[in-house]
């Protein structure tokens, strides 16, 4: 996986939890790199939640 999330100590201590929507990313393979149901990109949504004060 190449996506990452930062996050200020400040902002850590709000931290809830994240997710990782990478359900459409192909495997590694080579088998599926010219399968058009996959996307071209190797980049997955990363959402983080927090709870802000």
């Amino acid at each position: 996986m190449l996506d990452h999330m930062l996050v200020t100590r400040n902002l850590l201590e709000d931290y809830l939890g994240s997710e990782i929507h990478n359900e459409v990313l192909h495997d590694e393979s080579a088998a599926f790199a010219v399968d058009r149901k996959y996307p071209e990109s190797d980049h997955a949504p990363v959402v983080a939640t927090f709870s802000l004060k």
